[in-house]
């Protein structure tokens, strides 16, 4: 078969079937690339590029199946084939076009070409399920009613942190700061790296960059289910590597933290302290929904459980 691709295939003048399978076989995962672009999408979009692929997976397959049994059924399906459909990951699309160029060559190629495409949309269709299920996870509502927060605790200097904004909290010297997820105190221990201790003593060491903290096994920094009170998305912690911890509520039932630990003054980065932090009045109900912008690396959904004990 004559080629003249350009895309990273063996080039002409006669391009071998196994190089060229070889060379196909690359191209079967969904690149980085077009992974970060799949996970910025907002969840209908998601939904209709879901509902897509299984459609094209169901012709393809149909296409792959009936080109195993019959050889030239592989290049009917090319022929007819609306190119616009074919994704421009890896360029595909434009090997297609190159390989319907070509549509009287050996249908060998043709079949090559098809089961290896079918192979990568299974990739993507597996990429987008994931990304549905710990979306559509995260933007679940908690199940739990409205909390009443003892009041005595509010007395002694909390504030509560406003909802959706980031601030900056200064860790004391070997010492520890009481965050209260709802009416649950945890404790960030100051250390390198620094530690979340549950009430229960469990601890969980943070990472540099920013993690999620909350009930829902997405999360980086999973809390035990015992604390109801704390939301599935509660809060994102920020650690950069040094005394400071930038903190973002997600949640409904609210985070508080002693007034003095709040940082002063301008911070660089992303993160920013609030300039007024809400009074920690009344705690609205769980009725509203959490939702989490993911930014977080595969490796790093792969969440433990906080550490009981030494």
């Amino acid at each position: 078969m004559d080629t003249n691709f350009q895309y990273g295939l063996p080039a002409e003048p006669v391009c071998a079937l196994h190089e060229f399978e070889a060379a196909l076989s690359t191209r079967t995962q969904v690149s980085d690339g077009q992974a970060e672009r799949l996970r910025a999408l907002p969840l209908g979009d998601l939904d209709r590029e879901s509902r897509a692929g299984a459609e094209i997976i169901k012709r393809l397959g149909d296409a792959v199946s009936a080109a195993m049994r019959e050889p030239e059924r592989a290049t009917s399906f090319l022929e007819t084939l609306d190119l616009r459909i074919v994704t421009r990951d890896h360029d595909w699309r434009a090997i297609f076009g190159a390989l319907r160029e070509q549509a009287g060559g050996d249908s060998q190629h043709m079949r090559v070409a098809l089961w290896n495409y079918l192979a990568y949309l299974c990739s993507r269709r597996d990429l987008i399920e994931q990304v549905l299920e710990q979306r559509r996870a995260l933007e679940c509502t908690d199940e739990h009613p409205a909390l009443e927060l003892d009041p005595q605790p509010l007395a002694s200097g909390l504030v509560r942190l406003p909802k959706g904004e980031t601030v900056i909290v200064k860790l004391p010297y070997r010492g520890q700061l009481t965050l209260y997820l709802g009416r649950h105190a945890f404790t960030l221990a100051d250390g390198y790296p620094p530690r979340l201790v549950d009430p229960e003593g469990g601890w969980q060491k943070l990472e540099r960059g920013s993690q999620l903290v909350g009930r829902h096994p997405a999360c980086e920094l999973v809390t035990w289910p015992d604390f109801g009170d704390v939301s599935r998305a509660h809060l994102e912690l920020d650690w950069r590597g040094d005394s400071h911890v930038a903190i973002t509520d997600r949640s409904s039932r609210g985070t508080f933290v002693d007034v003095d630990a709040l940082a002063d003054g301008p911070v660089t980065g992303p993160c920013r302290p609030a300039s007024a932090p809400c009074a920690p009045d009344a705690i609205p109900d769980d009725g509203e929904q959490v939702t989490v912008v993911r930014r977080s690396s595969p490796e790093r959904m792969a969440a433990t459980r906080f550490v009981r004990g030494d």
